[in-house]
């Protein structure tokens, strides 16, 4: 067969149907999974104990055989049409053509995972009194069922824990909890494995209590509770057993040895990462605060202060400067702390009104801020960049000061090395924040909030039924977001495809057409523009925004119309809509996606659910 082909930009070749008729992969996998219990009454030990075993086990396996045949490429040199209207084409070969050889190659993949545990657990009440309590051990292993050379990738992951808890009721008005967990982690040296991690809750429900009941007609229901405890992290994100040091043999500075004409070169050992057997468990101390509130029976409140303080963060060592010799070698321990705080709240409203008549609301508020308490980073560090102090998720930006406005403009201001082409008029200008009269990476600050997820969200559902006419709305909302205009060809010079957007074209600095005194972008150029392409407070906006998710309107169609026709139970007639409007900060596009790769659908439905 002599397959055309379509030259690309890039100087290869394209033939889809080629591609297509030109192999083939068979991919088979199988799950095998198994599940033991046993549960065991121990009453005649003691009333309401008993004991429980579980053992699980799955094995994934996956094969898959890739089988492909090579195809040469020809291109049309000549053509001429024959006497009885056909063609005859004169075709050359793409390079050398080569025998079609039919290759095959495969791979495989799979895993196994168990898990067993055991506990005795306790359940009893006596009188008003209620107990609980439970013993657990457990024993989680993974191993991959591929062979590997290296040693750490072969070995099984293994984690051992034992867990307890015990509860106290005193008739739903006072309420102890009491957990904790002792865990065991292949991570860590030996001495550094178990971690500890207790924690306690403590309950009391107000509207139990006799003197509550003047004021139970209002306030019908009111619990304060609270919880303390500590959490361990294992899974730093880095390789297995971060606490073994990394020596590199050959890797570190070079010496030569031998006679004339007959030396030879080699490389000495050198430390890429030092050993520190105590490194240990990430700790996070959570407090939470909290009520619970019904109002008039109808009105439900649910409200929860937090704040962790997670201690113990692994980090790589930045505080060692250059001249005691460690030069490229890393040192690792759990260096850092960060401090979570905030507070969820949840309304729920449901009220009938009268016979016609009902309303429903429903809404979340959640707000969360963190910032870095704690944090080992190189000395002599201008303030404004360390990151001690700032949000985990701080974006790092310059300030801008407007745009150049004319070449006297660039010569009286310091002298900018962030870009990769001449500075000219039309350019970001932006604040020397260092005083050095230049600007580089060192005038950056932390800017705005964070771009990975907001601080702020919240929701809320309305529904209103008047007779058989109803409405349901569901609106969604973020703040305290920051994002940053970078979308080429929309807010940004596109250089590879050579296409921009009305909107970027009117409101870019232009002396030719007279746009200099407010431009929103800077000069556009037919080259990357490495000073204009830069996180900065010119192209940094407010992401956050309120959307409407979701709205319908509906009408139920009058039974009496329905008996008439006797095997109809109901019909609702409706008109509903997906995100049809999000008020935002900013032009041209929508906030709640921007930057995703599938912007947002309007939709709207118009039809009936009928029930038999």
């Amino acid at each position: 067969v002599h397959w055309g082909y379509r030259q690309l930009a890039n100087g290869g070749n394209f033939n889809p149907m080629a591609r297509l008729v030109s192999g083939y992969q068979d991919s088979f996998a199988s799950t095998i999974t198994a599940n033991l219990n046993f549960d065991q009454k121990l009453d005649f030990i003691t009333k309401g104990l008993g004991f429980h075993l579980m053992f699980s086990f799955k094995n994934w396996s996956k094969s898959t055989t890739f089988r492909s045949l090579n195809f040469n490429h020809y291109e049309l040199k000549n053509y001429t049409q024959n006497e009885d209207g056909t063609f005859s084409y004169v075709q050359a070969p793409k390079g050398d053509p080569s025998k079609p050889v039919l290759s095959n190659s495969g791979q495989n993949a799979g895993d196994r995972r168990y898990y067993a545990q055991a506990y005795f657990d306790y359940n009893r009440s006596f009188g008003d009194h209620t107990v609980t309590g439970m013993l657990l051990w457990n024993i989680n292993q993974y191993s991959s069922n591929m062979y590997s050379e290296s040693v750490l990738a072969s070995l099984p992951q293994r984690k051992i824990g034992f867990a307890a808890r015990a509860t106290y009721d005193y008739k739903h008005r006072y309420l102890i909890e009491f957990n904790a967990g002792y865990n065991g982690s292949e991570q860590f040296a030996k001495g550094h494995q178990w971690g500890f991690f207790p924690s306690v809750g403590l309950g009391y429900n107000i509207s139990e209590e006799k003197f509550w009941e003047p004021v139970k007609s209002v306030i019908s229901n009111f619990k304060l509770r609270g919880t303390y405890g500590l959490v361990g992290n294992d899974q730093y994100g880095y390789e297995r057993f971060i606490y073994r040091e990394d020596v590199s043999l050959t890797g570190k500075g070079s010496f030569t040895t031998g006679l004339p004409g007959n030396n030879v070169t080699y490389s000495g050992p050198g430390w890429n990462r030092l050993r520190n057997e105590n490194v240990s468990w990430e700790v996070g101390h959570k407090l939470d605060l909290g009520f619970d509130m019904q109002l008039f029976n109808a009105l439900d409140i649910t409200f929860d202060w937090f704040r962790e303080r997670r201690s113990n963060i692994f980090q790589q060592k930045l505080s060692i400067p250059n001249y005691l010799g460690t030069a490229d070698t890393k040192i690792y321990g759990n260096l850092a702390e960060v401090v979570n705080q905030g507070f969820d709240m949840a309304v729920n409203y449901s009220k009938r009104i009268n016979q016609d008549l009902s309303i429903q609301f429903q809404g979340t508020f959640t707000y969360n801020n963190n910032h870095i308490s704690v944090y080992d980073e190189a000395p002599g560090k201008r303030p404004a960049m360390k990151s001690q102090g700032k949000n985990v998720n701080t974006v790092w930006g310059y300030v801008a000061n407007g745009l150049y406005i004319d070449k006297a403009d660039i010569a009286n201001n310091p002298t900018s090395t962030l870009g990769n082409i001449a500075i000219a008029p039309g350019d970001i200008k932006y604040v020397d924040l260092t005083g050095d009269d230049k600007i580089d990476t060192n005038d950056r600050k932390a800017i705005g909030y964070s771009t990975t997820a907001p601080d702020l969200y919240y929701n809320f559902h309305l529904g209103v039924e008047y007779k058989r006419l109803g409405v349901d709305a569901m609106f969604q909302g973020v703040g305290k977001w920051t994002g940053f205009m970078t979308t080429n060809g929309l807010y940004r010079s596109a250089v590879a495809n050579n296409t921009l957007s009305q909107y970027l074209y009117e409101n870019s600095w232009s002396a030719e057409r007279g746009n200099t005194e407010n431009p929103k972008f800077p000069r556009l150029s037919a080259t990357s523009n490495a000073n204009n392409n830069l996180n900065s407070t010119l192209n940094m906006f407010d992401r956050s925004y309120l959307k409407l998710r979701y709205v319908e309107m509906y009408y139920y169609l009058p039974s009496a119309w329905l008996n008439k026709i006797g095997f109809i139970n109901k019909v609702k007639l409706y008109a509903r809509g997906t995100d049809l409007f999000t008020l935002d900060h900013l032009d041209e596009a929508d906030a709640a996606s921007y930057g995703t790769t599938q912007p947002l659908t309007r939709s709207l439905q118009v039809g009936a659910a009928v029930t038999f």
